[in-house]
């Protein structure tokens, strides 16, 4: 579609008023789109193996709407290699200073099921708790069941045996 200049702002800003887009933080020039991002999971290097896992199951769907919002809301964390958003269609690496925590979320709609995966951190609970907290938020909008499931790193579950 073609749009005059003049009526561009307008579109844009009803775009991120509904959390379809986000202008780029390092270029204010350039909107990203999360919808329309590649679906192929970019290289992030976070090690899923020794972090605490936490999963949205949903019963009948995962709304499609879900993850791009959640990037939209969470875009000024989204982790960066060589000037480049480790995000993509279905997923994104944040990095949160204030929680001093790194967290993997990724959608996967064969499954119906969004995956939350932190590093351990001194604040790793206050990110996981404002993260459920968006994402509850959104899924409030419409009625739809799912589970929760926590799943801790294998070495803190060996800890735990050998007390």
């Amino acid at each position: 579609l073609s749009y005059p200049a003049s009526k561009c702002r307008i579109v844009f800003e009803a775009m991120r008023k509904y959390k379809l887009c986000y202008f780029l933080p390092s270029d204010p020039n350039q909107i990203i789109i999360p919808a329309l991002l590649p679906p192929d999971i970019k290289q992030h290097g976070f090690d899923t193996a020794s972090a605490l896992e936490f999963h949205y199951q949903f019963e009948s769907f995962l709304p499609r709407h879900l993850i791009s919002e959640l990037i939209v809301e969470c875009h000024t964390d989204i982790a960066s290699r060589n000037d480049q958003q480790i995000v993509w269609q279905h997923g994104v690496l944040l990095d949160n200073a204030t929680h001093q925590t790194r967290a993997l979320i990724q959608a996967d709609y064969h499954f119906r099921r969004l995956s939350i995966w932190l590093s351990r951190g001194p604040r790793m609970a206050d990110m996981l708790a404002a993260l459920r907290d968006r994402i509850e938020k959104i899924v409030a909008r419409i009625d739809i069941a799912y589970d929760q499931n926590v799943r801790l790193p294998k070495e803190a579950l060996l800890k735990a045996a050998h007390r």
